[in-house]
């Protein structure tokens, strides 16, 4: 972030107006210093910033993201440090002016349109574009077509329930969306004699390869659900852990129970 891009800033002989969208010329001693300096909270006050003048911004911290001079008390007085707003890209008031001028928030990604990352850590890491309704179905998408791809996002998202998704078996949501554990068995919950075999199991080694290999590859409802307290890796990586019933739809719970 260059320190030209923020309003109210002193650059060189130049200045940008409080809003940003005007550059002056700097007038020495045209206002009187705020006595609060870079730690001033009104610093975003267009009416206070008229009549106070205020120290310009770091340029390590505008150039870099860090400040080498962060515990020396002279210098966090005279330069102004803009933090990042612990929310990142997530931030729900992320276009609200007054926010986005007190913090920092992270850039757009580079992959555009093109951005299939959605892992949490570069979710917050980057702003991205909105998702385009019809993801990587679009025919625009399919088709190269620059103009759409550089204004909308085209990935398949996350499922919101993860690990707890009672949508197993419903083809459609499962292609549309992503899921932290491999295809589900066709026939679970609690139809799948493999899976039963291999939880009452308490040497799993001794088990056949057909039974470990299929509850390796095939995701199945663990009968503990939310209660469940196997922190096994492998466990967790093939098991869905549903819903307590009183948290499913009458409509829910048959789906999930009798349609395979």
């Amino acid at each position: 972030m260059l320190p030209f891009a923020q309003p109210n800033t002193i650059c060189g002989p130049y200045r940008t107006s409080s809003d940003g969208s005007m550059i002056f010329d700097v007038r020495i001693f045209d206002l009187h210093p705020c006595q609060f300096g870079a730690i001033c909270n009104e610093f975003y006050d267009s009416k206070h910033v008229q009549n106070y003048s205020h120290p310009p911004l770091c340029k390590q911290w505008c150039l870099t993201g860090t400040c080498t001079q962060m515990n020396e008390i002279v210098h966090m007085f005279s330069f102004i440090h803009r933090y990042p707003c612990r929310y990142g890209a997530q931030c729900k008031d992320i276009n609200n002016e007054k926010h986005i001028q007190e913090y920092e928030h992270p850039f757009y990604c580079s992959n555009g349109g093109y951005c299939q990352d959605t892992s949490s850590d570069h979710e917050k890491a980057y702003r991205h574009l909105p998702m385009c309704e019809d993801s990587q179905r679009c025919l625009k998408y399919q088709e190269h077509i620059t103009n759409h791809i550089e204004k909308f996002r085209h990935c398949i998202p996350n499922c919101e329930y993860e690990n707890s998704c009672v949508h197993l078996h419903e083809r459609e949501h499962y292609e549309n969306y992503k899921h932290p554990f491999p295809f589900p068995c066709l026939i679970t919950p609690y139809r799948c004699p493999l899976y039963q075999q291999f939880t009452m199991a308490k040497e799993k080694q001794h088990l056949s390869s057909e039974i470990r290999q299929h509850c390796l590859n095939f995701t199945h409802v663990c009968p503990l659900g939310r209660n469940c307290t196997n922190n096994d890796p492998s466990h967790l990586e093939t098991s869905i852990h549903v819903l307590e019933d009183g948290e499913l739809s009458n409509k829910e719970r048959f789906r999930f129970l009798f349609d395979p």
